[in-house]
């Protein structure tokens, strides 16, 4: 046990999660390119030809390891709500939801605002200069209504044999920021799950695991079983006194097993079974959540790799940005390179599904170095005061 107590493990968690921050935020772009993928198995292409090769770069990135993204988010989230909240107390929750106030919900509202007032006014200049009707932008405020701030986009609609119903995903306008809508419900509900770590302790933890490996878990707009059981997992750690970095580096082993089996389980069964696919992504997801802990403190102890200020500052303005319609980086970039690269075989698709990401990323960090120093005001409100 000599490694867990020669080092400063509290001082290397905090270290640990701002390194992972900037990382995260660009899986998700990667998660947002979308890539078209096919089984390898039953494909008529080579593997090693272009087109197999941007298939299993869609399957392990887009598709693979960028999907703990979100939960991981969750998991921190949680961690730190509760950390120093060992003992409820009613003023402490109010002093918490002040906080999560400016930092989450205005920051949500205004996010989705600006992308319901952007596509409006986009079909408002599409009526001069490509003839479009006012009918047309009446129809987009009818169609989202006030379901523009929730769950006026819905997808990844899946059956598995064993619900009685099919699962997808809801999100605002603002797609992406269906994370921060339920974040913003645990929050609320933090009593509650106060209340069931405290009582439960474990059990509680591992059959919220279970509805999530097996999506025993009905489809309410904001009450995903993803953001309850991560943000659970989390708050599990910081009530118990558990350090998220210790307990990864104790189990490494474990967590590197699980991942490894549950993703080739995930690969030679893709577009093949829903079943399988559906539970080994998410065992998958929730072993290499604990996976990106253990190399991200390895940085930390050995590399000494420090989080830089300015790109963890920046991630919930990558974010929230990089898909907001119609002015989201991320589709200017797909477009601009597009045009820049040559030709439309998988040569092309393959560079910009491996590039593209990282120039938004890198883009909207500039861009909101711009803001801070020329917009400060405006930079602190879209980014919630990070």
């Amino acid at each position: 046990m000599q490694e867990y107590t020669s080092i400063d493990w509290k001082d290397n968690q905090s270290k640990t999660i701002d390194l992972l921050r900037f990382p995260l935020a660009i899986f998700v772009l990667y998660i947002h390119m979308v890539p078209t993928t096919e089984n390898a198995f039953s494909a008529d292409f080579a593997f090693l030809s272009w087109h197999g090769i941007y298939n299993f770069l869609g399957l392990f990135i887009s598709q693979g390891i960028a999907v703990i993204a979100v939960p991981t988010f969750f998991l921190i989230s949680g961690y730190l709500f509760f950390v120093n909240f060992k003992e409820w107390s009613w003023d402490g929750y109010k002093k918490k939801i002040k906080s999560r106030t400016k930092t989450l919900i205005i920051p949500y509202i205004l996010w989705n605002v600006l992308s319901f007032l952007f596509i409006i006014a986009k079909g408002v200049g599409d009526i001069f200069t490509k003839g479009s009707s006012w009918s047309d932008v009446i129809e987009i405020i009818n169609d989202n209504g006030l379901h523009f701030l929730w769950d006026c986009n819905k997808w990844a609609e899946t059956q598995y044999s064993w619900l009685p119903w099919t699962t997808y995903l809801t999100g605002p306008i603002d797609l992406p920021l269906w994370f921060l809508r339920d974040l913003i419900v645990v929050t609320l509900l933090s009593p509650v799950i106060y209340w069931v770590v405290k009582n439960t302790k474990i059990w509680g933890i591992i059959a919220l695991l279970f509805a999530y490996i097996l999506y025993f878990w009905g489809n309410w707009p904001g009450f995903t079983i993803t953001s309850f059981f991560y943000f659970g997992l989390g708050a599990y750690f910081a009530l118990n006194n558990h350090n998220v970095v210790v307990f990864a580096r104790k189990y490494k082993f474990l967590f590197v097993v699980l991942s490894l089996v549950a993703y080739v389980f995930y690969f030679y069964y893709h577009q093949v079974d829903n079943d399988i696919v559906g539970i080994s992504r998410n065992v998958f997801t929730a072993s290499t959540v604990f996976c990106a802990f253990v190399v991200a403190s390895l940085l930390v102890e050995k590399k000494n790799m420090m989080p830089n200020k300015l790109l963890v500052s920046s991630c919930f303005f990558i974010y929230a940005e990089h898909k907001c319609a119609p002015i989201g980086a991320l589709g200017w970039v797909n477009y601009i390179m597009s045009r820049l690269i040559p030709g439309q075989t998988y040569i092309e698709e393959t560079i910009c599904l491996i590039i593209n990401p990282i120039i938004t990323a890198f883009l909207l960090v500039g861009v909101y170095l711009l803001m801070k120093r020329f917009t400060p005001k405006i930079a602190g409100l879209l980014s919630g005061n990070r």
